[in-house]
């Protein structure tokens, strides 16, 4: 049976289970849902009240969500999900309440965006921006500074309608997004790969913090020249005093691909590539590394003809070889770029259940019904597990000795996240090491996690939101040893 390695939107159909709910049964969950909400919030394990734990920013040691019990309460709110998806929280042991987190809307500034202006207050101007008081607006602050990250309070927050959107200056991500990047910690030389890439905000981010990076490379190489930025600018002195790397995108679905594509373009991505390939089997070198293919491996694929799924997209700024590195790709030859990237980033494609603003659509019983047949179902659950371990050992494969993978995913369920690692740890044995990101001690995280077995990781991190105020995220960052 063939799995869709990245698209939440690509499952097979359910067999039925989750049915179709009149307009009478719609109002009474909604309504049931509304009066088990103070309910729960009384009954939340955790330390103080919920709505306490939704304020809380910090502590990098915090409790796992609580496990489910036969509470009234807790199986009240079980009822206001699809069967499929609160027989998922139940087995996972997630408890339900944690849904009812009131999470602010979060964005951040390109590098380039000039709101607040020179010294000024960059909060202020962004909640202009937004049309909203500068109470509301926060600066995420344990997010390093130049990631450029604000909490936006209130319903409804929109971007869209804002200058700086269509500027191309102001993005929507989430801040536990913005630590899954973090953890992978890029430089400006090296050669960067996601896997599962699409929609492509953690992609944009990478571009963004090495296209930063770069430029005050540039800045202090002028400084040292002695030549001014617009003699620079002309002769190309300070570029080609820095090494430059590159980032690589790869996704199966087209569509989420070419809403990828979109955005890069928007926010004008640097030295960006995209190819519609197969995470688990994608093996295209970086551009100039050793292992590209070269141009008799492109005339020999257009002399057989490429496959017409063949898709691939890359910025102005690249050599033009992404033809010729597209040929290897969809020509099958080998293994040519084994050990070719710095850094690859594992964005696996998971059920979903740690996005709040996925799960919030279950009120909806028509959602909740395509949800349920696309994120839910059995065949899919079944082959979940197996597709990430196979994105993450590819991942692992495609990295450079002594390079770094960072595997993540935005779904409570250990069989998803540890039990992943744990296998790969065990497969590969002392060839790779889970290690700490120091940054995490100043995140709203937890630190260290546990298999469904029982086996500690003590490095693991995880964000949820009743503690971080983001939506949920399981993050793991491996190391190749050289």
């Amino acid at each position: 049976m063939h799995v869709p390695s990245c698209p939440p939107s690509t499952s097979a159909e359910s067999r039925g289970t989750a049915q179709a709910q009149g307009p009478t049964q719609r109002i009474s969950r909604r309504q049931g849902r509304r009066m088990e909400r103070q309910r729960v919030e009384d009954l939340a394990a955790w330390d103080g009240s919920a709505r306490e734990a939704r304020r809380r920013i910090g502590g990098a040691s915090t409790p796992m969500p609580t496990p489910v019990s036969s509470e009234n309460g807790v199986e009240a709110e079980l009822g206001a999900f699809p069967a499929p998806f609160a027989a998922f929280l139940k087995r996972e042991g997630v408890d339900p309440g944690v849904f009812d987190a009131v999470l602010p809307r979060y964005v951040r500034l390109g590098p380039s965006a000039g709101l607040g202006g020179a010294g000024g207050d960059e909060g202020m101007a962004v909640a202009e921006e937004l049309g909203t008081t500068a109470a509301a607006v926060t600066p995420v602050r344990w997010l390093p500074p130049h990631y450029r990250f604000y909490a936006v309070e209130g319903e409804g927050v929109g971007i869209a309608h804002t200058p700086a959107y269509r500027a191309g200056d102001l993005y929507g991500i989430d801040a536990a997004s913005g630590a899954a990047v973090a953890a992978l910690g890029v430089a400006v030389h090296e050669h960067v790969l996601e896997i599962c890439c699409a929609p492509g905000a953690k992609l944009m981010l990478l571009s963004d913090l090495m296209k930063a990076e770069r430029q005050r490379l540039e800045r202090e190489q002028l400084g040292r020249s002695g030549l001014s930025a617009e003699e620079g600018e002309v002769g190309g002195a300070a570029r080609r005093e820095v090494t430059v790397g590159s980032v690589t995108g790869v996704d199966v679905s087209r569509n989420r691909l070419g809403a990828t594509r979109k955005l890069l373009q928007k926010y004008k991505a640097q030295r960006a590539r995209l190819y519609l390939a197969d995470g688990r089997t994608f093996d295209v070198a970086p551009p100039g590394a050793r292992g590209a293919a070269g141009e008799v491996e492109w005339r020999e694929a257009q002399a057989r003809g490429l496959p017409n799924r063949a898709w691939f997209w890359s910025s102005r700024d690249l050599p033009n070889d992404l033809p010729a590195a597209a040929a290897a790709l969809y020509a099958g030859t080998g293994k040519a770029a084994s050990g070719t990237y710095d850094a690859v980033l594992v964005d696996a494609e998971c059920t979903h259940d740690g996005s709040i603003k996925h799960v919030s659509r279950f009120s909806d019983p028509e959602v909740a019904q395509s949800l349920a047949r696309r994120v839910l179902d059995p065949e899919r659950m079944e082959a979940l597990p197996a597709l990430q371990r196979e994105l993450l050992i590819n991942g692992l494969r495609l990295a450079k000795p002594g390079g770094r993978v960072v595997y993540c995913t935005c779904s409570f369920a250990r069989s998803q996240n540890e039990d992943v690692v744990a296998w790969a740890l065990e497969k590969l044995g002392p060839r790779v090491e889970l290690e700490a990101v120091a940054e995490a001690a100043n995140w709203p995280c937890t630190i260290g996690g546990t298999t469904t077995d029982g086996r500690r990781l003590a490095h693991a991190i995880r964000f949820d939101p009743s503690r971080s105020n983001t939506s949920s995220l399981f993050i793991a960052r491996l190391r190749l040893k050289a």
